[in-house]
């Protein structure tokens, strides 16, 4: 190894007064309404009876991209004062999935189509209802309770930014309050498109945040916000509404679940000032299969933020240990590594995210940072999803059985000192790299 990387992981006397990663990784406490760890979460905004997307439309396109929950779905109409009105589809497509253990989000915003009720004109055919007055917020909380008694586990609430402050405050209070009100321990989460901070959380009566994302978020950002909303007890769910390049779009999902967050599958997606969006499975089912592969290996739910390295990510919870590093590759491979808080015996999983085009990389792991690798006796296996196929996939959609989805292969690590180098191959543009300690 180049002696230029030896301050940097080399164990010292005292490394082992240092944290390790099982006691870095803290137990996070998630909202009711949000997408576990091990979740595909999917946007169907509507019931559509004649044209495409139809229910039996998107319950095809749920197959095909893997989905284990709804999200962003309006049951009525799209704005309040018909919004009510709960279509007998919409509350037949609910129970359906729930008949499949699928979780439903609703949807609310603060549009009407009612001059009457205008506070300002939106950017769509509609305007942004006026707060204050008192018939357009009861039309709200209607809207709201109705889609409760529908059976929704979650709702989002889209728009509030397009108040001012006082306007803001005041809509949490008349009609977010009021609406959780009506049912104990419901949830609702508010999306703004400009950010994925705590600002709602913290400021209003929301429990987690969607961002339908105008922006694409650096791995450093993923970082920050998901830490911020663990400590909020809150999550976050992105859903791009600006057009962005498939490898854009792909390393985007994968950096929300090296986070414990989430892209919503790109399908029925609204994209600023364009069509919206159905995107063909073949460019995104194998990362969405790959999720559920490892989730359903118990890779993903009760795994923590451990410790990160590599593009764009400084750790600092080891002092001067780094416990993780990449050398060589494209320049643009970042590590995330997660583990079960207070279990030293469990695997560490670290999810490998090349934001470039991929390239051979070394991994580095001092065996300072975790107890797992103090043990001689261990199995190194690095995940990655197949290329897609479109035959297998509606296999293990159909069987649940997702194993097929995921593809190991095993590392053996090359030791220099206190430090174990790992060849990692090119990515497309996810891995994820697995230490278990055996016997």
């Amino acid at each position: 190894m180049p002696s230029k990387f030896l301050p940097l992981l080399l164990c010292s006397a005292t490394a082992f007064a240092q944290p390790t990663m099982h006691e870095v990784a803290k137990v996070a406490e998630r909202p009711a309404g949000a997408p576990t760890y091990a979740d595909v979460c999917f946007r169907y905004m509507g019931v559509r009876k004649s044209k495409f997307p139809t229910v039996e439309d998107a319950k095809q396109a749920i197959r095909n991209f893997h989905a284990t929950r709804i999200d962003w779905f309006y049951p009525g109409h799209h704005y309040s004062e018909t919004g009510s009105q709960i279509r007998p589809e919409a509350k037949a497509f609910i129970d359906w999935c729930h008949s499949r253990d699928m979780k439903v989000g609703g949807a609310i915003n603060n549009n009407t189509r009612n001059p009457e009720w205008k506070y300002k004109k939106h950017h769509l055919d509609r305007f942004v209802g006026e707060v204050k007055n008192a018939e357009f917020c009861k039309k709200v909380v209607a809207w709201g309770v109705a889609q409760i008694d529908a059976g929704v586990d979650t709702i989002v609430c889209d728009d509030i930014f397009k108040y001012d402050t006082e306007r803001q405050d005041l809509w949490s209070r008349e009609v977010l309050t009021k609406i959780k009100a009506h049912k104990p321990g419901f949830t609702i989460a508010g999306n703004s498109g400009h950010n994925i901070s705590t600002e709602y959380v913290k400021r209003f009566v929301v429990d987690f945040h969607y961002s339908d994302n105008n922006f694409v978020p650096t791995p450093s950002e993923w970082w920050e916000a998901s830490k911020a909303h663990r400590a909020e007890k809150s999550a976050i769910l992105l859903h791009p509404n600006r057009p962005r390049t498939i490898n854009i779009h792909r390393a985007m999902i994968a950096f929300g679940y090296a986070n414990g967050a989430h892209v919503i599958a790109p399908w029925d997606e609204y994209i600023h000032g364009k069509d919206r969006l159905f995107a063909d499975p073949a460019d995104f089912a194998d990362l969405y299969g790959f999720a559920r592969a490892l989730g359903e290996a118990d890779y993903l739910n009760g795994y923590e933020d451990a410790a990160v390295g590599g593009f764009d990510l400084k750790e600092d919870r080891y002092g001067k240990l780094t416990p993780i590093a990449i050398k060589g590759g494209s320049g643009k491979l970042s590590i995330f590594t997660r583990a079960i808080p207070g279990d030293p015996k469990a695997p560490l999983v670290i999810h490998l995210i090349d934001s470039e085009a991929g390239k051979p990389a070394t991994l580095m792991l001092n065996k300072s940072a975790a107890r797992q690798l103090a043990s001689g006796n261990l199995r190194y296996q690095l995940l990655t999803p197949p290329t897609y196929d479109k035959a297998a996939h509606a296999k293990a959609s159909s069987t649940k059985n997702y194993s097929t989805l995921l593809r190991s292969t095993a590392i053996k690590p090359i030791a220099e000192g206190d430090v174990l180098n790992f060849n990692i191959p090119a990515l497309q543009p996810w891995a994820v790299f697995v230490i278990t300690p055996e016997g």
